[in-house]
């Protein structure tokens, strides 16, 4: 294996010197470096696989509470509605009732008015 490392500065250049050398490692040395490698990937993985399920639950949980919310709004808008319903056909109850007294009224005011007036007629 080859590895490449600097050594020292080179106080004319001031740049730093580089030496190649070739460093001996047995096989399994290697495969061990190798396993632990593996090990931490898998390891590493497992955590972060920990952590998607942790995110993806948070957002179930977030879009549930979020739905909720729309149902809870939703159901006061639609409580809101029926209650400006029953309000106006009350009002519209009672504007009826109203314009009915003073009909009535004004048809009996005439009524009185009339017989008062054919009863004058007769006497004369």
């Amino acid at each position: 294996m080859i590895d490449m490392r600097a050594i020292v500065r080179n106080p004319k250049t001031g740049l730093w010197e580089y030496k190649q050398y070739e460093e001996y490692r047995p096989k399994g040395q290697i495969t061990t470096g190798v396993d632990k490698m593996r090990s931490h990937f898998d390891a590493a993985s497992s955590l972060e696989q920990q952590q998607l399920a942790l995110i993806a639950k948070e957002q179930e949980r977030l879009a549930a509470q979020k739905a909720q919310g729309d149902a809870i709004r939703t159901k006061r808008l639609q409580e809101q509605e029926e209650r400006a319903a029953v309000q106006m056909r009350a009002d519209r109850e009672l504007q009826d009732k109203q314009r009915k007294q003073e009909s009535d009224a004004l048809a009996q005011a005439m009524k009185e008015n009339r017989e008062k007036h054919m009863g004058n007629k007769a006497r004369q």
